[in-house]
Parts: structure tokens; C-alpha cells; sequence
């Protein structure tokens, strides 16, 4: 995925950069998040399942989602994906999700549960999963997004 950038960048087959950002979401911010979690389908919006335990998003799958958005729409990639982290297994998921510029939010939302769903029931593991993609010594095919 290439990613624009605000000045050019060295390009070296051992070149790996690597950043962490840890922060914490303001009250309001926190209660915004809440309020998604708990929104009720109304009149026009496409999100016409009605909403029960299993299908209401966590505020993780918001996150993700709008994560995965931003990353369509700074690169314009449809297909994205993200190394999760996992409440059911212990290694990483390896998410695939697709991003048509047509979709509203809440189809980016549902996608982004059904993807995870389907790989927490049948998780392979990250390592397999790298070594299947390795195409040469100092090639990292696999990105995990903490």
C-alpha cells in the first residue's frame, strides 16, 4: 500500500520503519463512539437489519472501519487489508476488506463484522499466512497496523 507522504522517503530492501501512536479519546469523543454503537436504523439509512446482541457493532468495529476508510481514501485502494488483533485466538487476524467509493459507512461497518467473523472462526495462523506471501529475503509482505 503506498501511502502519500509529505516529503520523498529512502527506498532500501532492508528498510523497515516502524511507529506506534498511543492516545487516548476524549470524554465527548468516547460518548460520539458509544452513541454509534447504540444507533438505531432509521427511515432511509441502508442499515435496515434490525439490531440485536450479535450483529450491534462494538466500538472496535467502528474504529475499524473508519480506519479502513481513511486508508481508501488516502491511497484509493478497494482492497485493504489489516493485521487485527483478536479476542477468540491468540495470533493476529489477517483482515481483507474490500472498499467500493460508493459505500456509506455503516455497508463499510457490516463488511468489516462479517470479515471478522468469518476469520475468528477459521483462523490461520500469521506465521503460515507470512511465509505463504514471503517472496525473498528482504521482502515483508504482511503489515500489522497497531
Amino acid at each position: 500500500m503506498f501511502l502519500p507522504t509529505d516529503y520523498p522517503r529512502q527506498v532500501g530492501a532492508n528498510r523497515v520503519i516502524e511507529a506506534a501512536f498511543v492516545g487516548n479519546l476524549s470524554e465527548q469523543t468516547s460518548l460520539a463512539l458509544l452513541k454509534l454503537t447504540l444507533h438505531k436504523a432509521e427511515a432511509g439509512d441502508e442499515c435496515e437489519e434490525p439490531r440485536n446482541a450479535e450483529n450491534t457493532p462494538s466500538a472496535f468495529d467502528l474504529l475499524l472501519a473508519a480506519f479502513t476508510t481513511l486508508l481508501h481514501r488516502y491511497t484509493g485502494d478497494t482492497d485493504v487489508t489489516i493485521g487485527s488483533s483478536s479476542a477468540e485466538s491468540s495470533t493476529p487476524l489477517i483482515l481483507r476488506l474490500t472498499v467500493d467509493p460508493a459505500d456509506t459507512f455503516w455497508t463499510i461497518v457490516r463488511r468489516v463484522q462479517e470479515v471478522q467473523k468469518a476469520a475468528s472462526a477459521d483462523p490461520s495462523p500469521y506465521e503460515t499466512i507470512a511465509e505463504a506471501l514471503h517472496r525473498g529475503e528482504d521482502h515483508h509482505p504482511v503489515f500489522r497496523v497497531d
